[in-house]
């Protein structure tokens, strides 16, 4: 019965009407938040952001040696291989040295000449390969970078506004949310656009460089093939 005796003193004073409307304030208020509590809370999502980008450093750089590698291996193959039918080819015209030593060390030499132009063929399809993974991964590393540091700054801001005092902190969030909340969304569905597309891309990435590194064989083994019929038909 107290409080019930208290709300009729406060409703028989000259003050009355004040009390009535401070009173749902007082307990509105009182159901916020405390500041250490908003503290916990956006120190946790500062926490998560780092995380965020923390992994993402990790994936790429992960991601981005196992390609670079693979592909490696792949030209580094594909220079073996050629090496290898330029050595079965010079076997096939070594019986040429003794009728035509002029005419084989022409054909010698013209496949040395091819299989160095194929080696260079390779490496370029290396490079090509290596420059757009490096490139990609810059580009995640920057727009995740950035759109981290946006949300960084956003947790400066609510943090700012969990230091105001009363309706000031109920204003200030009001403004956040009216203004910031919208736009840093969009730069992290950005962001994580651009992650999922540069992920399809190292994979578009590899099936190009084994293309290109067949398409170099291909080219290189029909110059050395026909190399050696010129040799053949020529030279005896």
């Amino acid at each position: 019965m107290v409080p019930f005796q208290i709300s009729l003193q406060l409703l028989d004073g000259p003050h009355h009407r004040k009390a009535l409307l401070l009173y749902p304030f007082m307990d509105f208020i009182s159901s916020m938040p405390s500041k250490e509590e908003q503290a916990n809370l956006l120190k946790s999502v500062e926490e998560i952001f780092q995380i965020i980008r923390a992994l993402v450093n990790d994936e790429v750089s992960a991601t981005d040696t196992s390609a670079v590698i693979d592909i490696q291996h792949m030209v580094v193959q594909a220079m073996n291989y050629l090496l290898l039918v330029e050595e079965l080819t010079l076997l096939k015209i070594f019986t040429l040295k003794k009728e035509n030593s002029v005419c084989y060390n022409n054909a010698t030499h013209f496949m040395e000449k091819s299989v160095v132009e194929g080696e260079e063929q390779l490496q370029i399809c290396l490079d090509d390969a290596i420059n757009i993974i490096y490139n990609n991964s810059q580009l995640v590393r920057s727009t995740v970078g950035e759109a981290i540091n946006q949300g960084d700054g956003f947790l400066v801001t609510l943090n700012n506004c969990s230091q105001k005092p009363g309706l000031q902190l109920i204003s200030c969030y009001k403004k956040v949310i009216a203004t910031d909340v919208f736009p840093l969304k969009l730069i992290l569905v950005d962001a994580l656009n651009i992650h999922k597309s540069v992920h399809f891309e190292s994979i578009l990435v590899k099936q190009k460089s084994i293309e290109c590194v067949d398409n170099v064989l291909k080219k290189q083994k029909e110059k050395i093939e026909q190399i050696l019929n010129d040799a053949l038909k020529t030279c005896t």
